[in-house]
């Protein structure tokens, strides 16, 4: 599992000392102060982003009640720093790991809603596994297509699926028109006002 914890998290420090041989074993040991983080004892793991650095510890959660592997994340400006904490069950994964996983969630999550929105992601009214599989693939598989597209069109980054739908609404549009006049689709596509049409109503073209 890899998440976000709260910026004054409850956490300890594992217990390093000298455990007695009856009782219980000691589980932890100080608490974690945010206020003056003694980053001494985090594995400093250098810079993700501009002016970003991050650093790594194993810490026992104390509502969890086991240890995890934390990540945690200072950006300084001015005299202020922020602070993100990032968490991950897996005590052997990396700090940039965890990070870099953490980031994909929001991509992963972008991807369901453009499915649901537009390829009919929850339209499905099959009650058969492997037909609700199909229909999930095919979902997803489509806004993968669309986002391929686009890619092969521009270079641009940025992707929006109502765009795309739109876009492709108007070169059928345009299409059927020139059959129905009986134009030549190849000279209206070569035409340099031919991407203007495509593009009317494209919020991301």
């Amino acid at each position: 599992m890899v998440s976000k914890l709260r910026h004054n998290a409850n956490l300890r420090y594992p217990y390093e000392g000298e455990r007695n041989r009856r009782g219980r074993p000691r589980l932890y040991g100080d608490k974690v102060l945010w206020d003056q983080v003694e980053l001494w004892r985090w594995q400093n793991e250098g810079e993700v982003e501009q002016g970003v650095r991050l650093y790594s510890a194993q810490l026992y959660h104390m509502t969890l009640k086991r240890v995890i592997k934390v990540a945690l994340l200072l950006k300084t400006q001015g005299s202020k720093t922020q602070r993100v904490l990032l968490f991950s069950t897996d005590i052997a994964l990396e700090g940039k790991q965890i990070h870099r996983f953490y980031k994909a969630r929001f991509q992963i999550e972008f991807l369901f809603r453009d499915a649901k929105q537009g390829t009919g992601l929850c339209d499905c009214q099959a009650r058969n596994g492997q037909a609700l599989e199909f229909h999930w693939n095919a979902s997803l598989c489509a806004v993968n297509l669309a986002k391929w597209k686009q890619l092969e069109r521009s270079t641009e980054s940025r992707f929006s699926l109502a765009s795309s739908m739109q876009r492709y609404a108007n070169e059928r549009f345009v299409e059927m028109i020139s059959r129905t006049l009986d134009f030549d689709l190849t000279a209206i596509k070569s035409h340099p006002c031919y991407e203007t049409l495509c593009n009317y109503g494209v919020i991301c073209p």
